[in-house]
């Protein structure tokens, strides 16, 4: 047992460095938790497995590959939906959300949102609320719904600088920097985004790197510092290609077309321009984003089947209770006829003592009477006693003195014979 357990925490750990290098190295990352997720289906681990498929959601998602971030999302969220793991429930929900708005399904996507703020607050968990914040802060942007995606950034920033989660932190200066960027605020945009850059740096956050160094080359190109621009593009295509960000990719080198064109660089403008369209038919095209409905409706269909095996346990389980309410009925009831035949049959005990009471004091009301005549007598028989005593007193002394004056006679007649 405890080599099983250890075997468990050592799978654990290699899935959690799996999860760290997911925006650095989403190659290795990917790699190590399809290792770990065959482990874990062959142990029946169902948590592990859910793990997995949540890492390798994220993963392929730093690379811009949706297609595969949404299909290993939805099976990571048939594990982990309606289980006692609600905050890789939460978190599965939120990486659906992202994906679900980079592809423009922003009903869906605030669905979810929606769905994982609920575990947050049932469960009272910051951390899982601020994740939320940063994830809804992304949608409003895309939404243009740009002074409510400040407001949200804000307060995910606020949370995570509290804990010191300077890779979150980091994300949302990003975020902060796109939404200046939106409102042609490029001043303020180069701000937060090379406080982005300082924090993606230390943390080896090569995704938002990607992400910031091309955003700091926008916001150059529209402040016409074009040299700038180049040299963030640049920065920013090696690092995107290094994880294989395509999305990235196709945006950094169309602007670099757009930059050599506008310098009359006609040869290179192509070239840049050639990239793009290389890099976007790579990307996700409009046929996987119908594989991603797909798997979507596939993932609501096998819910509506737990739903229905759902309520068919629940009409079984209200058929077991309205039995076990029917037996209880006939127990109370034959409990209510036993204890009303009690109280009758001891009503007609009561009765009958109390009229046997009644007999037995007329009884004893009888032998009181009979015991004070009685005593009557016995006092009256007291009486003609002291009286025969008293009777027999007086004849003995009244016939005391002619008796001895007859003996006192016969004496003397003795002697004289």
């Amino acid at each position: 047992c405890f080599a099983v357990e250890q075997d468990s925490i050592a799978l654990r750990l290699r899935a959690d460095h799996a999860y760290k290098l997911f925006l650095a190295k989403p190659d290795s990352s990917i790699a190590i938790a399809t290792s770990v997720l065959n482990t874990a289906i062959e142990e029946k681990n169902e948590y592990l497995a859910g793990y997995c498929y949540f890492i390798l959601a994220k993963a392929n998602w730093a690379k811009g590959n949706f297609r595969l971030s949404t299909e290993f999302g939805f099976k990571a969220l048939k594990l982990a939906e309606n289980s006692t793991y609600f905050y890789l429930w939460g978190e599965t929900l939120l990486a659906l959300a992202r994906t679900l708005t980079d592809l423009k399904n922003f009903s869906q996507a605030g669905a979810y949102l929606n769905r994982a703020m609920d575990l947050a607050v049932a469960h009272a968990n910051e951390d899982l609320q601020a994740d939320v914040f940063r994830e809804q802060s992304f949608l409003l942007l895309e939404q243009k719904q740009y002074d409510s995606a400040l407001s949200y950034a804000n307060r995910g920033i606020a949370y995570y600088e509290s804990v010191h989660d300077s890779l979150n932190a980091s994300i949302l200066y990003g975020r902060k920097a796109r939404i200046y960027f939106s409102l042609k605020d490029y001043k303020n945009s180069v701000i937060f985004n090379r406080k982005a850059l300082q924090v993606d740096s230390l943390v080896g956050n090569m995704r938002a790197l990607g992400v910031s160094y091309y955003q700091t080359a926008q916001d150059e190109y529209y402040l016409h510092n074009t040299d700038q621009s180049i040299r963030y593009l640049k920065k920013s295509i090696e690092l995107s290609s290094e994880i294989g960000y395509l999305n990235i990719l196709v945006r950094a080198h169309n602007l670099l077309a757009e930059i050599y064109f506008d310098q009359g660089n006609y040869a290179e403008a192509y070239r840049q321009s050639k990239l793009s369209s290389h890099f976007k038919d790579s990307l996700f095209s409009a046929e996987s984003n119908g594989q991603v409905q797909e798997m979507q409706s596939i993932y609501e269909l096998e819910n509506k089947e737990n739903v229905i095996r759902l309520l068919e346990q629940e009409n079984q389980l209200k058929q077991q209770q309205f039995s076990n309410q029917r037996s209880l009925t006939i127990f109370l009831l034959v409990g209510i006829v036993l204890l009303l035949l009690l109280i009758f049959v001891m009503g007609r005990l009561r009765v009958i003592q109390k009229r046997a009471n009644h007999v037995l004091e007329i009884k004893n009301q009888a032998i009181e009477q009979q015991k004070e005549e009685m005593e009557a007598q016995a006092e009256n028989l007291q009486q003609l006693n002291r009286l025969k005593s008293k009777l027999f007193s007086v004849i003995s002394h009244d016939i005391r003195g002619p008796i001895a004056n007859l003996q006192a006679m016969c004496d003397k007649r003795s002697t004289l014979e």
